[in-house]
This record gives structure tokens, C-alpha cells and sequence, in this order.
């Protein structure tokens, strides 16, 4: 899905954006439509959270708690304070596989308290937490 994003495919296919493709074409709502875009991108940036997602290890919703660590924002934070992402995959990773979903929601909020220790912006928008999982996700 990330591949077809980058390649803009859904636009020169007929929809409009690659949400409204994936929509149409894997039957999704648009929240699950836009998760599994948001998810695809976060999971550039962590590679060894996607490879156990690949593997049924992890779930979506415990992959879209991750992503609220990998926007291009909080990517720019981690860069200029020098951050090693490779050991922030390696945590959530770890968290993910072995610790209930909770847990991970807990070790990504320690991180984005320690990424910005001012907290978020009082006129910035809404904090953005992970959709939960549907109710057949299998997980």
C-alpha cells in the first residue's frame, strides 16, 4: 500500500487520494482506510516493528501507538536531539511482541514526554492516540 502511496497509482487509477482507493478496493471505513496509510509510513522509519507485524507478532492497533512516535514532526525532534531511531524500534518492538497493549501506549508516551519535556503546543491541535482495533481484528 506504502509503494502504491509513493507511486501516486490510486490518482492515475480514478480515486482521488490513496485513502479513498484503499477504501474502495480492500472494502475499508475511512478511519481503517487512513490507519493502514499512517501505519505504512510509521513503519518506514521503524523496520523492526514491521517485520513483526509481517509476522502476525504484533497488531495494527499496537503499530498505529508506535506511529504517534515516527510523524514527521516528532522525527525532526528525535534528529536534532540526536535520537538513534534503530534502538527506539528495538524498544517498541520488544514492548510490543512480549508486553499487553497498555504497556506500549506507556513506553511511546514516556519517549514523546522525553522527546518534547515542554509538552504539546496549548494552541496546537488535539493529542493523536491510536484508533483501537476493530472487533475482528484477531487480536
Amino acid at each position: 500500500m506504502r509503494a502504491a502511496e509513493l507511486a501516486r497509482a490510486p490518482e492515475r487509477d480514478g480515486p482521488e487520494s490513496t485513502a479513498s482507493g484503499v477504501r474502495d478496493h480492500r472494502r475499508l471505513w475511512a478511519a481503517g482506510a487512513s490507519r493502514l496509510l499512517r501505519n505504512g509510513r510509521a513503519l518506514e522509519h521503524l523496520p523492526a516493528l514491521g517485520q513483526a507485524h509481517d509476522a502476525g507478532l504484533v497488531t495494527a492497533g499496537q503499530v498505529a501507538e508506535a506511529a504517534r512516535a515516527v510523524t514527521p514532526e516528532r522525527l525532526a525532534a528525535a534528529a536534532a536531539a540526536g535520537v538513534d531511531l534503530a534502538v527506539i524500534d528495538a524498544v517498541f518492538t520488544g514492548v510490543a511482541v512480549e508486553q499487553p497493549h497498555a504497556d506500549l501506549a506507556q513506553v511511546v508516551q514516556r519517549y514523546l514526554d522525553d522527546l518534547d519535556p515542554d509538552g504539546p503546543d496549548p494552541d496546537g491541535p488535539e493529542p493523536d492516540g491510536p484508533e483501537p482495533d476493530p472487533p475482528n481484528s484477531g487480536r
